[in-house]
C-alpha cells in the first residue's frame, strides 16, 4: 500500500471533498484522484461515496481513516525520531549528586557539558543516595550518582569509579598511616562519620568495642568538616570531599588500613527509555570518572 496514496485519501476524508485536498496539498486533482482509485483496486472496496456535495466515507472507509491516521502520525514520530537522533542534544537535563561528591564532580561536570553539550541546560542537585533514588523513579531528576544503591526495579545502574575513604584531621594533627583505633584511645578523639561510611570501615577498625563509645553519626560533609576544625573529633570520608581543603593545607589525612573503598555508581530509567540528551549528558558523565583530573581527586598518592 503505497504511503502517498495513504496520505491522498486522508486528507480527502478529512476536507470531505477532492478539490478541497488537491488545494490543501497543492497537488492536481487527477493526480489524487488516480492514486485513490488505486487505493479502492488494491482494496477490493470502495471508500468513498461520491456526492453533490461532495464525497462520504464508506464503512471500510471509516475504518481505514481511523487506521490510516494512525499510521501517519507513527511515521512522522519516526521521522522526528530519526532527526533528533543527527540534532545537537538540547534541553534541560537534572543530576543528583551526593555531597560528599558534588564539590569535585559538581563543577567538573558542569564545565564539561558546557564544552561538549553546550546546548543543554544542565541542573546539578544534591541528595543521599535515600533520597536521589526515589526522585529518580518518579522522574524529578534523570540520572543519580548513588553510593551503592540497592536493585530498584525501573531503573539500571553501571559502575563509575571506586574512592578511598581516609581519616581527616586538622594540620598537623595526624600521622601518613594511622590506626584509626589507636587514635582514639590515645588521644580520647572522638569518631565522626556517616551512617553509610561506618559500615564501610568496620572491617579495618581495631579495638571495636573502644571505637563504638567514640562514634557520632552525622549524615553532613560540612558538619562533618566542622566538628574536625573545632579540634577534638577525626572524621572519616571519601578523599574527594575534602581534596581542596587537603591540597590548601587546612587538613591533614591518613589512610586507613587495607584502604577501603566506597563505590559510585551512575543510574537511570533504561537507556532505551531515555532523551538522546540525557543519553548525551549519561555518555559525558562516564566519560568524565575517567579523566586524570578526576581519578586524582580520589585518593591520596602513594
Amino acid at each position: 500500500m503505497d504511503l502517498r496514496a495513504i496520505r491522498y485519501f486522508v486528507s480527502v476524508a478529512e476536507c470531505r471533498s477532492f478539490s478541497r485536498a488537491a488545494d490543501l496539498l497543492c497537488v492536481a486533482q487527477p493526480a489524487i484522484s488516480r492514486q485513490v482509485q488505486s487505493l479502492e483496486q488494491e482494496l477490493g472496496t470502495q471508500v468513498f461515496f461520491r456526492t453533490t456535495r461532495g464525497v462520504d466515507l464508506t464503512d471500510a472507509g471509516c475504518l481505514l481513516f481511523e487506521k490510516a491516521r494512525a499510521i501517519l502520525r507513527q511515521m512522522d514520530e519516526l521521522k522526528e525520531s530519526v532527526r533528533a537522533l543527527e540534532a545537537e542534544p538540547s534541553g534541560k537535563v537534572v543530576v543528583g549528586l551526593p555531597p560528599s561528591s558534588s564539590e569535585v564532580l559538581g563543577p567538573k561536570l558542569i564545565e564539561e557539558c558546557r564544552r561538549v553539550l553546550p546546548k543543554v541546560e544542565l541542573q546539578i542537585i544534591e541528595g543521599l543516595t535515600l533520597v536521589l533514588l526515589p526522585w529518580l523513579e518518579q522522574g524529578k531528576i534523570d540520572i543519580a550518582l548513588a553510593t551503592d544503591p540497592k536493585t530498584l526495579p525501573g531503573l539500571v545502574f553501571e559502575d563509575l569509579f571506586e574512592e578511598e575513604l581516609v581519616i581527616l584531621g586538622r594540620k598537623g594533627q595526624l600521622p601518613g598511616r594511622a590506626d584509626l583505633g589507636s587514635l582514639l584511645i590515645d588521644h580520647g578523639w572522638k569518631l565522626v562519620t556517616s551512617s553509610h561510611f561506618r559500615r564501610l570501615i568496620e572491617g579495618c577498625l581495631v579495638r571495636e568495642s573502644t571505637l563504638n563509645s567514640g562514634v557520632i553519626i552525622v549524615d553532613s560533609v560540612p558538619a562533618m568538616k566542622q566538628l574536625v576544625r573545632a579540634g577534638d573529633c577525626l572524621a572519616v570520608l571519601p578523599f574527594s570531599s575534602a581534596y581542596f581543603e587537603i591540597a590548601r593545607g587546612d587538613f591533614d589525612c591518613a589512610v586507613l588500613p587495607g584502604r577501603p573503598k566506597r563505590r559510585l555508581m551512575i543510574g537511570s530509567k533504561p537507556c532505551s527509555s531515555l532523551s538522546s540528551t540525557v543519553k548525551a549528558v549519561r555518555t559525558t558523565v562516564q566519560a568524565l570518572g575517567r579523566k586524570e583530573d578526576v581519578i586524582e581527586c580520589l585518593a591520596p598518592a602513594g
